[in-house]
């Protein structure tokens, strides 16, 4: 039988029980993950019964060396559906992406693009949704719109890497808009003993709210 010893390098490279040798000759390991680097080893051919240095044959060096391969970048996106509210402006939602992983060195970039279409997005949002390299997404919502939306966002490592896709939704509830009008004078005189007054257009441009058009309005 075989025995192999590593005598230099990175030893670390190998999971236990490391480098072996089949009577037929055949060498197997496993790495360790995430592992890279070079390691020096000797191999003895002993005989059967044999227990020490002695009667094993002189040493064969040999070496492996493992190249580094970039890892793709990956993460975690926990909130697979965001509300906000009409005309809420400018939202960060600071815990989006989540267990954000790199290889050592790296800095990663997300990209968002939309799955409804880009002028439903853009209807949606007066700009479009970014994450920052922190993992917070920011929205900037459109006054006086609502619908819903969905996105992928992914994350590249700018070496040619990009994570898999992950997507989720957003979805701007409608907010009922206040009514509004305008007087036609702030004073109003009336002669004593005028009796019933009629002022037409008193009260004009008599809005029931922007997109409100559906709904009844009455003065009190």
């Amino acid at each position: 039988s075989f025995h192999v010893a590593v005598v230099g390098g990175d030893g670390g490279l190998f999971r236990p029980p490391g480098p072996a040798i089949s009577p037929d000759g055949t060498l197997s390991f496993a790495l360790s993950p995430d592992s890279s680097g070079s390691a020096r080893l000797e191999a003895r051919l002993q005989p059967p019964g044999c227990a020490s240095a002695a009667c094993r044959s002189a040493p064969k060096a040999f070496s492996v060396h493992v190249r580094p391969v970039s890892d793709p970048p990956s993460f975690e996106v926990r909130r697979r559906r965001i509300e906000v509210n009409e005309d809420a402006g400018e939202v960060r939602v600071s815990t989006f992406a989540q267990r954000v992983s790199l290889e050592r060195g790296q800095s990663g970039a997300f990209a968002v693009a939309p799955l409804c279409g880009a002028a439903a997005a853009a209807r949606l949002f007066e700009r479009a949704p970014a994450v920052s390299p922190d993992g917070a997404l920011t929205l900037w919502v459109a006054g006086d719109r609502h619908g819903t939306c969905s996105f992928k966002v992914s994350l590249s490592d700018g070496s040619g890497l990009s994570s898999p896709a992950e997507t989720f939704d957003v979805a701007v509830l409608p907010v009922n808009d206040p009514p509004s009008f305008q007087l036609a004078a702030a004073r109003v005189p009336v002669p004593p003993g005028g009796g019933p007054q009629r002022i037409t257009g008193f009260a004009s441009n008599v809005s029931a709210g922007v997109g409100e058009e559906g709904q009844t309005v009455s003065f009190k």
